[in-house]
């Protein structure tokens, strides 16, 4: 042989050695075999043993140079000096020789190779006692694979066997392995080009079914070898022999094999827990029968690992799926050798992104059975691998008598407790597909019978009682007539009781008794903050009505649909946005004279009202998909249940709760209710946003103790005013995900209080999870949303309405006292959403129990505790507000200019996040602030996105459709649509330094938008804040809105030191004739 020969890299040894120089110390695609070996082993024969054989096999002499030349290569070389270390621990202890090996595999494995130094392997022998050795085999993958070990294995013991005896043996001619890599790189792949095209089509990323990392209250490990330092064993199992050998005859019997049952089930656990019917993973095949001549006892690298596409037909017969399975991987053996960096191109993967994150590799015998000691060396050999791969998951399934399996994982990645479920999920499919071969694909059984009863008990709080049949007046009248004196409602100094509030309430009520006001018929009620606004809502209650919430800052279109939507034809409203309402054909009842209207009789006995808990209470409207609000009727029932003798907070009379959210927005029913059904002192904010340090001097100066916050509103008090909260003992938030970090700042300062995180859509009454952390509480890499509250239940279910075990994600579905009653006037959205519950029964007081599809992702943590993961659609919450993007992207495309748009929810600073819409326009292009304040005409504020881009087209997948995340990130210069012009007066200079510390944005001009320039409500305050400091003057969020540049605030700052602005009239709401729904937009065909 010349020395030192050269020849280039299979694509294969190029992707493992391009991981391992990634990351050097990881370990990942170094192998170490581990030996147990009995018996007289003579440790020089068997080092000559392995002298000679590899002489004998180019690839164990093969050393890989990746710097120089143009291309990386392999080199050959006549020979090499095998690195031999040789140990004594005759005189350790069990216990300590185990603690040893553990570190010895972990340190061995963390120093890698210097894969330019040959040979790039290493032996390791440890001497454990007379008659028992331990030896390492610890090579590069890329050296060889699975089918060469055993070979090169076989060779070494004959080898031994023949010096121990003193004889000779001539070892097999060895097939060079660069034969292998030359018919590689000779070899046609167009056909395989147009096969993996066809197998490809549509897939755009992989298949991800498993994040859960590993924490250090993992389980401990099951292997001798494992210790903390060297990290659990991969979890591994052996099937019964009994379900082995049903297995088998069921392939045998319809033409399939054990490796196809395996991918069949591995398949069918990846859809399950990833919740698709389409899925990728990757499939190890051995490649000896399409190369060269010799391939089959070749020793190298000849695998290859190819993309296995499973479509998961829900209802098709299990048998014919896998024998379409069978056929599929049968196909592809005339495209195995196929690199998969040219597989990925033919898919619409990125190529900086994997095409899979799991793999399976299947051997039909263990290494055990393959390799057999020659009798006349009297050894027993057992071996155990250990490898690690750069994916996330490998299954590597071993046939014999027992099935074995073992789940090799990435620990930054997967738990060793996710990954052992995993296994045991993947046994139950198995077991299942050979005890009902008749079934359906959708019917295999993932988990056993217990553990889904487990699962779905999960989904129940503690059963307690509470006044289920009681309405929410009733209630209050109780209250007020047990403690008529207390204090009920407080609000810019002034007090009123409860038996004051009671009495209010029922003069208006019985006003609108008068005016037809009955069980569940709509009023609406726009009305500011204030201690009338809560004796407006009593009085509708108490007449039989449900109060329909408008807010006033909604446009005049947005507020004519809602109540045209709701058939109020009763509508209460303050004295200063009635004139707002003038166009309304109803009964407008002025606030500022219902409660003293002398020709309504006082003695009419509002308790007789024959109003019940089934009847509304209220209807609310929120974000539609199909760009109209929509409606959800909630009853009394859920409003009790929410409020009265729970499980996550206790309110009792001595507690103060601050109510600050606007009607519109459904935490004030919690706020509301939680305080004046529990006697408790309702602190009633000033109707106006305020600043951060005003809302901690209020929380502070009037001591409440029952808080609740948005989730980015807590985030900004945690940061700035922490020490305002110091004397409330419960604080609630929640409305989008909490930020584990200001969490456990606030458990560190304050201690003994408690945080709970409020999860909950609209259609549930608020809250459906809560999640209490108090002192004790650790806070992990996420908050929970805890567990039901009482009266409500939940199930996590699949695209099939089927439970999912722990750690799995799935569809959020809610059920019990809370859920609305259906959605306002559109029947078809509430039989979309409001389904039955296919596990009703005893257990859920029902044999006709409904649940509520939330489209929000979520799991059950190991503790039974669910976590949030996002959403299905494209809806999302912005400070605490719930927005369908696909209403902003309905109302764009009314624009007669725009043609295309997509928008987005992208973060920005701190964990906040920001709306950014992408527009494809007609020249001349409205410019954003045009179209800003089109949808200003349309759309509530925070539903208005603060960037607007324009795009000459949105990114499309090769499929044909948007890839939102291809969309460019927002610059600075693209907020900003106006010619830039310095600060002209102090005002103005005054002004702009403060938003470039609020905006973080340098160059500021006195026209640019606060909104265009990335700023938000939130970030309003803390603008206002800042101008309260330098100009001594209040403004409010809605000042800002409405004077959104520098110039225009610099004005209204001026004119507020001289004397109060006058308010401008909003316009009235006019009848408008109703225009039909549309959704899209679009003058070419969008694909399907």
């Amino acid at each position: 042989m010349p020395a030192n020969l050269s020849y280039p890299l299979s694509p294969v040894q190029e992707g493992m050695l391009y991981h391992s120089l990634g990351a050097p110390r990881s370990g990942v695609y170094v192998q170490q075999l581990v030996c147990r070996i009995r018996g007289p082993l003579d440790v020089e024969p068997f080092d000559r043993a392995w002298r000679a054989v590899v002489a004998q096999h180019d690839a164990l002499r093969t050393s890989f140079d990746l710097e120089g030349g143009d291309h990386p290569a392999q080199r050959v070389h006549a020979g090499v000096e095998l690195e031999w270390s040789l140990l004594d621990w005759r005189d350790l202890s069990a216990p300590t020789r185990n603690d040893q090996l553990a570190r010895l595999l972990a340190e061995d494995r963390s120093r890698g190779f210097d894969t330019a130094r040959p040979p790039v392997m290493r032996m390791t022998m440890i001497r454990i006692g007379d008659g028992e050795h331990r030896w390492i085999w610890t090579s590069h993958h890329a050296l060889l694979d699975g089918r060469s070990r055993a070979i090169v294995l076989q060779q070494v013991l004959a080898s031994y066997d023949a010096l121990i005896r003193n004889v000779s043996i001539d070892l097999p001619a060895a097939v060079p392995f660069r034969n292998h890599v030359e018919f590689l790189t000779q070899r046609d792949s167009t056909m395989s080009t147009g096969f993996f095209q066809q197998q490809l089509a549509g897939v755009t990323e992989a298949t991800s079914i498993l994040v859960e990392p590993e924490t250090t209250d993992a389980p401990a490990a099951s292997s001798s070898y494992s210790d903390p330092a060297d990290g659990p064993s991969p979890p591994s199992l052996a099937l019964s022999a009994e379900s082995t050998a049903a297995l088998s005859t069921m392939a045998d019997r319809h033409g399939l094999t054990l490796n196809t049952l395996v991918q069949a089930a591995w398949a069918l656990l990846c859809g399950r827990y990833a919740d698709r019917d389409d899925v990728i993973f990757g499939a190890t095949r051995a490649c000896r029968h399409g190369s060269v001549d010799g391939a089959a006892d070749m020793v190298g690298l000849l695998i290859n690992t190819v993309p296995m596409r499973v479509r998961i037909e829900q209802d098709r017969p299990l048998v014919e799926w896998l024998r379409d399975l069978r056929a599929q991987w049968i196909a592809m053996r005339d495209h195995e050798l196929t690199p998969l960096t040219a597989i990925q191109r033919c898919s619409d993967v990125p190529a900086d992104r994997p095409l899979f994150e799991s793999v399976v590799m299947f051997e039909h015998v263990a290494l055990d059975a393959r390799i057999d000691a020659p009798a006349d060396t009297n050894l027993e050999l057992d071996f155990e691998l250990r490898q690690q791969s750069n994916y996330p998951l490998t299954l590597v399934a071993t046939g014999g008598s027992r099935l074995a399996l073992a789940l090799h994982h990435d620990r930054e990645r997967v738990s060793q407790r996710a990954a052992a479920r995993a296994l045991g999920h993947l046994r139950t499919l198995l077991e299942d597909m050979a005890a009902r071969p008749e079934s359906r694909v959708g019917d295999v059984r993932l988990m056993t019978e217990a553990e889904r009863q487990e699962v779905l008990a999960l989904g129940y709080p503690e059963p307690c009682d509470y006044p289920r049949q009681s309405t929410i007046h009733q209630q209050f009248e109780a209250r007020a007539q047990a403690t008529p004196d207390r204090v009920a409602l407080e609000f810019e100094g002034a007090e009123m009781t409860y038996e004051q509030l009671n009495r209010r309430a029922d003069r208006l009520a019985r006003r609108l008794r008068c005016l037809d006001v009955g069980p569940d018929v709509p009023v609406g009620l726009c009305a500011p903050r204030s201690m009338d606004m809560v004796a407006a809502m009593i009085a509708i209650l108490k007449a039989g009505g449900a109060y329909v919430p408008l807010d006033a800052d909604y446009p005049q279109r947005r507020l004519q649909f809602m109540l045209e939507d709701s058939g109020a034809g009763v509508l209460v409203c303050d004295d200063a946005h009635a004139q707002q309402f003038e166009g309304f054909d109803g009964t407008l009842v002025r606030l500022g004279d219902a409660f003293e209207t002398p020709d309504v009789p006082d003695d009419e006995d509002i308790a007789t009202t024959p109003c019940t808990a089934d009847h509304l209470a209220y209807l609310i409207y929120t974000s539609g998909s199909t760009g109209r609000p929509k409606g959800a009727g909630i009853t009394h029932r859920g409003v009790v249940r929410l409020v009265k003798d729970t499980n996550y907070v206790d309110v009792g009379p001595e507690d103060v709760l601050l109510q600050s959210a606007p009607i519109s927005f459904d935490a004030s029913t919690f706020e509301t209710w939680a305080g004046l059904l529990n006697g408790a002192r309702l602190v009633i904010s000033p109707p106006d946003t305020p600043t951060l340090e005003r809302l901690g001097a209020l929380v502070r100066d009037r001591g409440v103790t029952i808080l609740w916050l948005t989730a980015a509103l807590f985030h900004q008090v945690v940061d700035a005013h922490l020490p305002s909260l110091s004397g409330v003992r419960r604080i609630l938030a929640g409305g989008d995900v909490l930020s584990p970090g200001h969490v456990r700042r606030v458990i560190a300062t304050l201690g003994d209080r408690s945080i709970i995180n409020g999860y909950g859509p609209t259609e549930n009454t608020t809250f459906t999870c809560c999640h209490v952390m108090n002192g004790d509480s650790t806070v992990g890499r996420t908050v929970p949303i805890g567990r039901p509250i009482s009266h409500t239940y939940v199930r996590i279910l699949d695209a099939q309405m089927r439970p999912v075990p722990k750690g799995v994600h799935g569809e959020l579905y809610i059920g019990g006292d809370g859920l609305a009653r259906a959605y306002h006037n559109d029947p078809s959205l509430t039989a979309e959403r409001f389904v039955a519950d296919p596990f009703a029964g005893a257990d859920t007081g029902s044999d006709a129990a409904r649940l509520y599809r939330t489209g929000d992702v979520a799991r059950y943590l190991e503790d039974g505790t669910i976590e949030f993961l996002g959403r299905r659609d494209h809806q999302v919450k912005i400070r605490g507000y719930r927005i369908e993007l696909g209403e902003i992207e309905a109302t764009l495309l009314d624009h007669p200019q725009v043609r295309e748009t997509a928008v987005v929810c992208r973060d920005a600073e701190a964990g906040q996040k920001q709306l950014a819409a992408y527009v494809v326009a007609d020249a001349p292009a409205p410019t954003a602030g045009a179209l800003r304040s089109f949808l200003g005409e349309r759309l509530a504020t925070y539903m208005i996105p603060p960037v607007i881009v324009h795009l000459d087209e949105l990114p499309l997948t090769p499929s044909g459709k948007v890839d939102r995340r291809a969309l460019p990130a927002p610059q600075v210069t693209e907020m900003v649509t106006t010619e830039y012009q310095a600060p002209r007066t102090p005002s103005e200079q005054r002004i702009v330094a403060l938003w470039q510390q609020v905006l973080e944005v340098d160059r500021i001009g006195v026209h640019d938008s606060f909104f265009e320039l990335g700023g938000h409500s939130l970030r309003a305050t803390q603008v206002l804040s800042r101008v309260r400091v330098a100009f001594g003057v209040e403004l409010s969020v809605r000042d800002v809105f409405q004077h959104p540049t520098p110039a225009r605030l610099a004005t209204l700052i001026e004119a507020r030191r001289d004397g109060p602005e006058p308010i401008a009239a909003a316009p009235a709401i006019t009848r408008q004739p109703r225009l039909p729904r549309r959704v899209q937009k679009s003058t070419t065909p969008q694909p399907r």
